[in-house]
């Protein structure tokens, strides 16, 4: 499974999951102060689920209908 890690998620949560055989890309270490937008896009690129703590990314898949692979939005 192919993720996307917005910068909302704590680096060490990629870093676990990597661990765990999963192919994360970190928007920390690639695209650092891309916008939500970018981001979603870069995700979809990928064919990648997103991963976020920011809530406005609910607003880009639901209200504004952009495409996507998925997101997953993480509290911890």
């Amino acid at each position: 499974m192919k993720i996307v890690a917005d910068e909302s998620v704590d680096y060490r949560v990629g870093l676990e999951l990597r661990k765990h055989g999963y192919y994360v890309l970190a928007i920390e270490d690639s695209n650092k102060g891309s916008g939500d937008e970018i981001v979603l896009e870069i995700s979809l690129k990928e064919n990648s689920l997103l991963m976020t703590e920011d809530k406005g990314f609910g607003e880009l898949v639901f209200r504004l209908n952009k495409a996507h692979i998925g997101v997953v939005l993480i509290r911890l």
